[in-house]
């Protein structure tokens, strides 16, 4: 039973540690697998944060939506360490400058960004803060809590449906060896129910949520002929895509 508390707030510090830059107390390496069915819990806390923040700017400067929308984008940057972002760079840098498995995950691992990564980060950002502007100008606020719910959630599913690309290992290495069927299978469980809290079930949130598990699955296909599996990186790309598609989603299911 003991054992079993340990990994249950060990496995929560672990999630906040790997999502967020808030400090949590706790050891947290030994516990990384056990952390994933928090990633939907975690993800849609941040998003509600995030929400409360769009919320008091939207208030605060009289329902100036645009000003709302880059405060919830730069939070959101600031709260998780741009890491996915950073990730989305990577991705991006590796799979379209480099010709081979080894080039790209060379490329990958490199800290510099060019001009492939440069070109994703304006387009993505640029995305999700056209999505943001129309969800708050509408006030589907409870869209920007299901897209960091789900792209965090897809995290998960990706990790399990891929192996880890590096032979060499690496930082996520023991998240996505550690993946298992039945921590996703409760990470998703979870987070069906997250976002079913969050908005009412309809055929626009059906596909909406078909769009994410569908994307996550061509690009774990894609990553495997590329490179041989995924990475961190690779997990945080995917999660920024996720959200700028539930975002644009929203701006368009909340106009």
């Amino acid at each position: 039973m003991r054992k079993h508390l340990t990994m249950f707030f060990c496995g929560f510090a672990a999630a906040v540690s790997m999502i967020t830059i808030v400090p949590v107390p706790g050891k947290k390496d030994p516990y990384i697998a056990s952390c994933q069915p928090w990633f939907p819990i975690i993800g849609g806390i941040l998003g509600f944060f995030l929400v409360l923040i769009g919320w008091l700017i939207f208030w605060g400067c009289e329902g100036w939506s645009e000003a709302a929308a880059f405060a919830v984008l730069a939070m959101g940057a600031i709260l998780t360490g741009s890491l996915h972002l950073d990730g989305l760079a990577d991705w991006a840098d590796g799979f379209w400058g480099g010709r081979t498995p080894e080039q790209r995950l060379s490329i990958m691992k490199d800290s510099c960004v060019g001009a492939f990564g440069v070109v994703v980060l304006v387009i993505v950002l640029l995305g999700k803060w056209l999505g943001l502007t129309r969800i708050i100008a509408h006030g589907g606020w409870n869209w920007i809590v299901m897209a960091y719910i789900l792209s965090r959630t897809m995290q998960v599913v990706l990790a399990c449906a891929q192996p880890y690309a590096r032979s060499e290992g690496g930082t996520g290495y023991a998240f996505i060896a550690g993946t298992n069927g039945r921590r996703t299978v409760v990470a998703v469980l979870v987070a069906i129910i997250l976002v079913l809290l969050t908005t009412k079930m309809s055929a626009g949130l059906l596909v909406v949520v078909a769009g994410a598990l569908l994307f996550t699955i061509v690009f774990g296909i894609w990553c495997r002929r590329c490179v041989g599996g995924v990475t961190g990186d690779l997990l945080g790309a995917c999660s920024e895509i996720i959200e700028l598609w539930v975002l644009l989603c929203g701006g368009v299911v909340a106009s």
